[in-house]
């Protein structure tokens, strides 16, 4: 009996301690599954004599998930396949969307054509992606029976070649999810491989690009120099029939960097066009690219522009709403520059006062702009602040009136109509920013007798 109580009084405690331990060892277990592995894939790709055979894998997937696929154009025929040949779990069959199998995987198999007789063969975007999931890292293993005279060029660093009694096989990593594939029936030779780029040529040139510097974090890039293709650039590969110059790898591989950091596409090139210009210090090619520079230039020390550079160096990825937070942290004033620039038509940069602004002692939300130390205020959200009544004639005149007094200001001229009299001003204390008409201090007080003071954490306006 005592043996059946001190049983059950150990078994009871063993209970109890699991119990206890039971959340914290179920809370460990879901921080482990709830770690995000980085997302890589495997290709494999087999030659045929009309096409290329390939083989797609996807790892460390949530098997639970569900995952849209992108499909390029030239792509006509393709499947997705379980390990044991089975087709994919799909949500229906017109949807390109798959569940992954318990091991996180996806495979998908197809084949692109290639025309008959080539003497070379370019490739961009040419692989699966997977909707809205970025993949870090890619292997890429070429098993080439066909094409065994020419040479393989990924845009990636190649790791390993083997020149087999049948086949040649080339295994080419790096970070990236749609690395460009180029073959060309003449040989060629790697003359310069870092970390960054690899340099292929036709020819047996002596390396000198060892001394060339580029960012740590610079995107990869394969250069190659060539007679059998026409010249040819992606964000990734860059192809020409010139011989290579130490300043032509700098400046693609600084172009190719800022596209990836960016994440522009090559059409929409200005962001890029302004970074590359201001690092390298040469002029800019587009003509928004141009006007940013003379906009920068304009406001912000050279100084500023200079830690503008090596911040924009520090980003991973930055988008125009990043570089106005950049800029204010620079300047210390709010700004929509890159933003309000990324799409049609160009805009001035002009830096917000952080100040609140106070009328008459009330607080008003006006918005004032610093212009080289001098303040700016919005004249019509301004005037209407102070009681007047204002009107905007859409003729480059502003009629602003009270029960007293009646203005007609001309924005272009120095002068102004005051009670139907004719005045003039020393200096026009008018600015057209973007569209909208600003004054300066002296002209609030010349024209309409608004003091101005200036405090730490507000601007006071009283008449």
């Amino acid at each position: 009996m005592v043996r059946k109580i001190l049983l059950t009084v150990l078994f009871l405690g063993f209970l109890g301690i699991l119990y206890w331990q039971w959340p914290i060892f179920d809370s460990k277990n879901r921080d482990v599954q709830g770690i995000s592995t980085p997302v890589i894939q495997e290709i494999t790709v087999k030659t045929k004599l009309d096409s290329l055979q390939v083989t797609q894998i996807f790892y460390h997937l949530n098997p639970n998930g569900e995952y849209r696929i992108s499909v390029p154009e030239m792509i006509n025929e393709w499947s997705c396949v379980k390990k044991n040949g089975a087709p994919c779990v799909q949500k229906d069959s017109k949807s390109k969307s798959f569940q992954p199998e318990s091991t996180g995987t996806l495979k998908f198999q197809f084949s692109i054509k290639i025309p008959h007789g080539l003497s070379a063969i370019h490739k961009s975007n040419w692989l699966m992606k997977l909707e809205n999931v970025p993949v870090h890292k890619t292997k890429l293993e070429m098993v080439d029976s066909v094409f065994r005279k020419g040479t393989w060029v990924a845009a990636l660093a190649l790791k390993g070649f083997n020149k087999q009694k049948y086949i040649d096989y080339y295994v080419f990593e790096g970070v990236g999810d749609n690395p460009d594939l180029y073959w060309q029936d003449k040989p060629l030779n790697i003359i310069s491989e870092n970390s960054q780029f690899t340099i292929y040529s036709e020819n047996k040139t002596k390396s000198k690009f060892l001394k060339l510097q580029l960012p740590s974090n610079a995107v990869y890039t394969a250069f190659i120099h060539s007679s059998a293709y026409l010249p040819e650039s992606t964000q990734n590969m860059y192809i020409t029939n010139n011989p290579l110059s130490v300043e032509t790898v700098r400046k693609i591989s600084l172009t190719n960097y800022f596209f990836h950091k960016f994440q522009k596409s090559r059409k929409d090139d200005w962001l890029v066009d302004v970074f590359l210009s201001l690092y390298l210090h040469i002029p800019a090619n587009t003509a928004k690219g141009k006007f940013v520079i003379d906009e920068l230039n304009n406001h912000l020390k050279s100084s500023e522009i200079e830690d503008l550079v090596k911040l924009v160096f520090e980003q991973k990825f930055a988008n125009p709403n990043d570089l106005d937070h950049l800029l204010k942290k620079i300047s210390g004033f709010k700004t929509n520059f890159f933003a309000m620039n990324d799409g049609q038509g160009t805009y001035s940069l002009v830096l917000f006062d952080n100040r609140k602004v106070r009328v008459n002692g009330d607080i008003k939300h006006l918005q004032v702009l610093r212009d080289k130390d001098v303040l700016l205020f919005p004249l019509m959200k301004t005037m209407k602040s102070l009681g007047y009544n204002v009107t905007d004639n859409h003729d480059q005149s502003i009629l602003i009136k009270n029960k007293q007094n009646q203005f007609i200001i001309f924005e272009d001229q120095s002068r102004f109509l005051h009670n139907g009299q004719n005045f003039g001003v020393l200096e026009n204390p008018f600015r057209n920013k973007n569209g909208i008409i600003y004054i300066n201090g002296k002209g609030l007080y010349t024209l309409f007798k608004v003091k101005v003071i200036l405090l730490e954490k507000e601007i006071s306006l009283s008449d």
